[in-house]
């Protein structure tokens, strides 16, 4: 939505260029609105989840037109919802839904052009289709992130680190954020509109030219932005006047109330809320590999709110780990869950699935602070049985292939006991006990072999081949050479993450 009629009033500093203008450049980009837009050219098969690639070309044509002007992309997807604004999303679900019905009668009714418009907005842009093209930025080598929460603190963060040189987006909220410089408009002719902050001093015919950014944040605020409605009655020039007069929150409220107008009962709430939002929102750096917060927490904000308050303002930091899987697309940043393509979601049974999945419950159980942010973490989707990774393919093969071997060891055992001495039944009794191992400790026991090795978790496939030797020496080791084979990295930094059963990997 951005801020309302703050475009109009920048109007004067709206300087129309073209592409060409950032050859060379890298920019963000505002995915989540291109996903909206590529949407329209295929509502009905998504609304109706039927297969369907269109949107993706859509992108395809974007990203010919940005390699024309030699401009390096930076994609940014939108996350989680911020608690403070899941009321919101429910009613835009409920809209959804009313529109998907009308959608429905109106085809029903031969009408497709009134059909069609209906399924638009119908339309919902899922983390499945973000999964979709992700997986083709990837054989791309395109750069991408997702972010923890809203996309606008994210490119804005982006900004700030020198990572982009510029944003493109329809979101005017971007300039409340902090953003230094804004691409909007862009048509497919390259034709676009560039908005400089440094350029906000010279706006003519309005006082916002001498706004700090304070001011600027409660201008929003008052005439409408994404946190809140706004005060009735009040548009964006009758609150530029209210702050060059009043300056200050308290101020400007009571010369409303003065003036006898209505104040939404929530306003004050809503005002407190988007301060936090816009400022100190929670964004992962790519930089540091990690999740933070836009701009450090104030004392005063520290002092004057609970952790719970400020959490439902910001976005909870979860365990970093899963911020990187977000980040990465591999999590969806709803259930936290494995994250697949729309094509997977559509086409179910192409994808294997497997009741050995790991819940969102065991996910979180990585850490103690996790653990105490989830307590509070609106889950805002239905969790779905992801598919089966290669991963856990590998670690269930392990673990069968285990116990088929240790069997036959016992049945060759029990074959021995019979002529064995009385003399060697304490150590066969010894063996017998470790073939019985748990599969938990098997896995344990195929890595700690590692622990002979010097070096890291690398020298574990550095020395396969001493490995394999002590397979075939060992009669008591429980695996064969091609389990071994088998593990790769991915396996032992899982095992590692989420079993917790090898210290001298985890210190690798």
């Amino acid at each position: 939505m951005g801020v309302q009629g703050l475009l109009p009033v920048l109007k004067s500093i709206q300087e129309p260029t073209t592409l060409d203008r950032f050859r060379g450049k890298t920019l963000a980009i505002d995915t989540y609105a291109w996903l909206h837009k590529a949407s329209f050219t295929c509502a009905e098969d998504l609304v109706l989840e039927k297969p369907t690639k269109a949107y993706i070309n859509y992108f395809r044509k974007k990203l010919d037109m940005l390699k024309h002007f030699n401009i390096t992309p930076y994609f940014v997807f939108d996350g989680d919802y911020l608690p403070s604004k899941s009321g919101t999303e429910k009613e835009r679900e409920l809209r959804r839904n009313e529109f998907k019905k009308l959608a429905t009668e109106a085809k029903r009714n031969g009408n497709i052009k009134l059909s069609y418009s209906y399924y638009q907005k119908a339309c919902d842009i899922s983390p499945e289709m973000a999964k979709s093209l992700i997986n083709e930025l990837k054989i791309k080598l395109i750069k991408y992130v997702v972010a923890p929460y809203e996309a606008d603190s994210q490119m804005v963060l982006l900004e700030k680190l020198g990572l982009v040189d510029g944003i493109i987006s329809e979101d005017s909220d971007l300039l409340i954020f902090g953003c230094k410089t804004l691409i909007t408009k862009l048509d497919d002719k390259a034709q676009c509109i560039e908005i400089k902050r440094e350029n906000f001093k010279n706006i003519k015919n309005s006082y916002i030219n001498g706004f700090n950014d304070d001011q600027l944040l409660l201008m929003a605020v008052i005439s409408g932005c994404d946190y809140t409605k706004g005060i009735p009655g009040i548009g964006m020039q009758k609150s530029i006047q209210l702050i060059k007069s009043y300056k200050t929150f308290e101020r400007i409220i009571m010369s409303i109330k003065v003036e006898g107008k209505n104040i939404p009962n929530q306003f004050e709430e809503e005002y407190k809320r988007a301060k936090i939002a816009f400022r100190h929102q929670i964004v992962f750096n790519p930089i540091e590999n990690l999740a933070q917060h836009l701009n450090p927490l104030t004392e005063e904000i520290i002092s004057n709110y609970s952790k719970e308050y400020i959490h439902s303002c910001t976005g909870f930091i979860l365990d970093q780990e899963i911020h990187k899987k977000i980040s990465t697309g591999e999590l969806d940043p709803f259930s936290k869950n494995v994250l697949i393509s729309w094509e997977s979601k559509v086409n179910p049974t192409e994808v294997k699935r497997s009741n050995s999945q790991p819940t969102i419950s065991t996910a979180f159980n990585t850490s103690r602070s996790l653990k105490r942010a989830t307590t509070n973490l609106p889950i805002t989707r239905d969790l779905e049985q992801p598919p089966i990774l290669k991963k856990k393919k590998i670690v269930t093969r392990i673990s069968q292939f285990s116990d088929i071997m240790n069997s036959k060891k016992r049945v060759n055992n029990n074959s021995n006991n019979n002529s064995n001495s009385n003399s060697n039944s304490n150590s066969n009794g010894n063996n017998i006990s470790n073939k019985l191992l748990s599969p938990t400790a098997k896995r344990q026991k195929i890595l700690e072999f590692n622990k002979n090795i010097p070096g890291t978790i690398s020298s574990f496939f550095s020395h396969k081949k001493e490995i394999n030797e002590k397979i075939i020496k060992d009669d008591n080791f429980p695996a064969t050479s091609s389990d071994i084979e088998d593990i790769t990295e991915e396996d032992i930094n899982d095992i590692n993450l989420k079993l917790k059963i090898n210290k001298n990997l985890s210190d690798g």
